[in-house]
């Protein structure tokens, strides 16, 4: 299949649009999830704990739903 010039200057262009909007999408993300992480990182709050001081530990093994989840 031929092409003329334009043709082709026409859709070199389209992807060269399409191409910088995909990279402007992926810089956006890079700062939503760079701000997201300072925004969650903020609202963790440390703990000190001393010596033979009883604390209660999370079990992050339990599954309440073993297996995988399907969906219908």
């Amino acid at each position: 299949m031929l092409y003329r010039r334009t043709d082709l200057h026409t859709k070199h262009r389209w992807l060269n649009e399409l191409e910088e909007f995909r990279y402007l999408a992926y810089k956006k993300a890079k700062l939503y999830k760079k701000k997201d992480k300072k925004r969650h990182d903020a609202m963790i709050k440390s703990k000190s704990f001393l010596l033979k001081q009883k604390i209660l530990l999370f079990n992050s093994r339990l599954k309440i739903f073993p297996g995988k989840l399907w969906s219908r």
